[in-house]
């Protein structure tokens, strides 16, 4: 299991380079950081891809059929078995939901979603996309009463790229996981996210 520290300086990128169900090869180049203040986390996203798909064009619609970035997160796993899927297109639309496995889910608010701030750019010739957003601790602490944006608190997740009706369907993540069939919502597979 990983463990990836959020830090407030921290500027290196981290890759997405787990591939556990490659059918085609196809292993586009996607990174990730995420850091933190005393308000929010921010959580940035570099891809770069040779079939960029940026069909969806309203939030909590099938977004990870396009080209996508998701990142999953129990903000208080010492408490509860929910956690937070944020799932953005090139276009920087989202789906916003959490739940505590894939079937038992519901959509958060359209305030908290805005509440995000996302920006995407696409940079067409270079085949590079790329995603930023912050996710506010308050909107954290309504989900996770007990959750602390303090030193050495603990929470688990993971880190995905995806795109499951582009030219080349692919599926990634950075902690790895052990499945027959791809499937991001298996929370065992969630890695350490550690506060410094």
């Amino acid at each position: 299991m990983k463990t990836y520290s959020i830090e407030k300086a921290n500027q290196t990128f981290t890759p997405i380079d787990n591939f556990p169900w490659d059918e085609t090869g196809y292993h586009p180049s996607s990174e990730f950081l995420v850091t933190r203040d005393e308000k929010n986390f921010f959580v940035r996203f570099r891809t770069k891809e040779d079939f960029i798909r940026n069909e969806m064009t309203a939030h909590n619609t099938d977004i990870h059929t396009d080209s996508c970035v998701e990142f999953f997160c129990n903000y208080d796993p010492a408490h509860s078995e929910d956690y937070i899927n944020i799932e953005i297109n090139p276009n920087g639309f989202a789906k916003f939901k959490i739940g505590p496995d894939r079937h038992h889910r519901r959509f958060l608010t359209e305030e908290e979603l805005d509440s995000l701030h996302i920006e995407a750019h696409i940079d067409a010739e270079k085949n590079v996309w790329t995603v930023s957003y912050q996710i506010p601790f308050a909107v954290i602490q309504k989900y996770y009463p007990s959750f602390r944006a303090e030193s050495g608190f603990c929470m688990k997740g993971n880190v995905y790229k995806c795109g499951d009706e582009t030219k080349y369907p692919h599926f990634a993540c950075w902690n790895p996981i052990e499945n027959p069939t791809p499937d991001f919502h298996l929370s065992q597979h969630f890695g350490n996210f550690l506060i410094k």
